[in-house]
């Protein structure tokens, strides 16, 4: 796989389930970003957005983190401007709760 310009996107979310709960984490999330929740983000893998954002809530801060807890992103690369709208959403509600 070639590498794409958002693989570089590292973010540290490995206190964030000590700071938030998931539903917690889920309300603070802008509207357009909670959409369809059990819709497939990932279509080549079928994976669900609620899928990615828990896997992101356990600590995936990173496509390569992503890929490895759920398999999105892994095929033609499609949704990955909407995985770094989410990562960037869940850095911005990470820094703000201390």
């Amino acid at each position: 796989m070639r590498p794409h310009r958002f693989d570089s996107i590292q973010y540290d979310f490995s206190q964030l389930a000590n700071q938030l709960t998931f539903d917690e984490l889920m309300a603070q999330l802008p509207e357009i970003l909670t959409r369809d929740l059990n819709d497939n983000l990932c279509v080549c893998n079928s994976i669900a957005k609620k899928r990615v954002i828990q896997a992101m809530y356990e600590g995936a801060g990173s496509m390569a983190q992503i890929r490895e807890a759920c398999m999105a992103g892994d095929g033609t690369g499609c949704c990955k401007l909407q995985l770094k709208h989410l990562l960037d959403a869940i850095q911005k509600i990470d820094k703000s709760n201390p």
